[in-house]
């Protein structure tokens, strides 16, 4: 039985990250203004991936947390998981990827994300 712990967290690059996304993201397109993005592997196959950059409206985020300066903050761009995934996989994800981003990004005090309530649940995140 294959479980969320299971998943290995990779850098990949944006061609990858990119293609994947055209493939299984509900909406069929990418963000052009990602720059980071990492997959989540059950062995050597890719079953999800993150992109994350800076946000299309960075000015108007600003004042969401009190004191950020351009460049402390990330969106996370698009996400697209496999349904061959366990449950809990995205979460478990996210937050192997956040703590990868505290480490390597010092600079990044924050992470922005949407969701579109009219797919796949009701917009929380």
């Amino acid at each position: 039985m294959v479980r969320a712990k299971d998943i290995q967290i990779k850098r990949i690059d944006s061609r990858f990250a990119n293609d994947f996304i055209k493939r299984n993201h509900y909406s069929g397109k990418t963000a052009p203004n990602s720059q980071i993005h990492f997959g989540a592997f059950l062995g050597s196959s890719c079953q999800g991936v993150m992109s994350f950059g800076p946000s299309v409206d960075s000015k108007r985020m600003l004042g969401l947390v009190e004191g950020t300066k351009l460049g402390e903050f990330l969106e996370l761009n698009r996400m697209a998981f496999s349904e061959a995934l366990p449950k809990n996989s995205e979460s478990r994800a996210l937050g192997i990827v956040l703590r990868i981003l505290k480490k390597e990004r010092p600079e990044i005090k924050w992470v922005l994300s949407f969701a579109d309530a009219t797919q796949c649940g009701d917009g929380t995140i």
